[in-house]
């Protein structure tokens, strides 16, 4: 039998499984000697598997268009070359390991010459 004060108090630890990790922090960008180079910092929350880049491109004479990239490793830079001119509007989202991602990073827009 047991004696003491009792309590109806419990602490509960419940993973977050409704969403993906935060969102890529310090999303940073430059394009210098024909390569686009990105880089940022990981979430704060969760530890993403990957990450996913979308861009919106405009190119001199054409219709925005915008592209998304698979999922990427989950390094925290990148670098593309051989881009074709125009402005580029990158954000990041982090995905987990199931796929489900999260918000996306700040907005960075490059210019190739």
């Amino acid at each position: 039998m047991r004696t003491g004060s009792v309590s109806n108090e419990i602490t509960l630890n419940v993973p977050d499984t409704a969403g993906g990790p935060g969102p890529p922090l310090n999303l940073r960008g430059t394009f210098l000697n024909g390569t686009l180079t990105l880089a940022w910092d990981a979430p704060a929350t969760g530890t993403p598997a990957g990450y996913l880049a979308t861009a919106s491109v405009s190119t001199a004479g054409g219709p925005e268009q915008t592209v998304s990239s698979g999922v990427l490793p989950p390094n925290t830079a990148l670098s593309v070359s051989g881009l074709p001119a125009g402005t580029y509007r990158i954000t990041l989202r982090a995905v987990r390991a199931d796929g489900t991602a999260g918000a996306s990073s700040n907005l960075v827009t490059i210019v190739v010459p």
